[in-house]
């Protein structure tokens, strides 16, 4: 029987492993906004070198901004996913902190609590949009300190970068696209 706990231990040890270099390696690509495949990300029309977002001293009711472009160099359409990397600073300001991503007037992900993208991060890139190939799209990333926020949240800080991803989405294709969305009809 103890023979038996050990091999199954040494199998789950090999598994989790294999998951972490094969599954999540796409996770580690730097300590800045970065992309994987064919695109280029960009802000204020500038690669990037330091963290996307390092927030400090907000007040309540405060909200930051930042446009980033995303370039699709491939030959095919893109679904683009995005997820947090590099948090740091206090654990408990992204519970009073909301996060918001837009592509022009549409709403793709929020507003919800920082925390809860940054947890969702460690596994899944949050989907945002299909860019076609040879085009860009700007993705406005918004995060408001909440306006009934109390003195046990003043002078907190947080930061964290972006990591931008060519992402497959096992489910049906957005509204307005046939199943072969890459064609011109699509609305996107």
């Amino acid at each position: 029987m103890k023979k038996k706990i050990i091999i199954i231990f040494s199998l789950l040890i090999v598994c989790v492993f294999l998951w972490a270099k094969y599954v999540r390696s796409d996770l580690t690509l730097g300590r800045r906004v970065e992309a994987a495949g064919k695109l280029t990300i960009t802000y204020l029309g500038v690669p990037l070198s330091g963290p996307i977002f390092e927030v400090k001293n907000m007040m309540p009711g405060d909200c930051e901004t930042r446009t980033i472009n995303v370039e699709n160099g491939s030959k095919n359409s893109q679904f683009i996913g995005v997820k947090s990397e590099h948090e740091g600073g206090d654990f408990i300001f992204p519970l009073k902190l909301k996060l918001m991503i837009s592509e022009g007037s549409s709403n793709l992900y929020g507003p919800t609590h920082l925390n809860i993208f940054f947890n969702k991060s460690h596994f899944v890139a949050t989907p945002l949009s299909i860019v076609k190939a040879g085009k860009s799209t700007n993705y406005l990333f918004k995060i408001c300190f909440d306006k009934n926020a109390g003195n046990l949240y003043q002078k907190r800080k947080t930061k964290f970068d972006l990591s931008f991803s060519a992402i497959s989405i096992p489910q049906k294709p957005p509204h307005g696209c046939g199943w072969n969305w890459d064609k011109e009809d699509c609305d996107n």
